[in-house]
């Protein structure tokens, strides 16, 4: 989103009721809640493939977050 062209063309294809406000000023990712989710059984983050881990990590660098929770269902990987 550092882009302002690539955000001028992305808000002219938003349906009306997302389109950003003011696509020339960047976003703030703190005024945004971002989610990441993977739905597996395997106990995450320990049994998440390499290049899978690489991924999110690249892309929470990217969006400027840090990861505030890790969930898991699996009540084994909560033990």
């Amino acid at each position: 989103m550092k882009d302002e062209v690539f955000r001028r063309k992305l808000n002219e294809q938003l349906p009306k009721g997302i389109k950003l406000d003011a696509p020339s000023n960047r976003p703030k990712p703190a005024d945004y809640r971002i989610v990441y989710a993977i739905a597996t059984v395997k106990d995450i983050p320990r049994r998440l493939p390499f290049f899978s881990k690489v991924t999110l990590k690249n892309a929470m660098s990217n969006l400027g977050v840090v990861c505030r929770h890790l969930l898991s269902t699996d009540k084994k990987a909560r033990t």
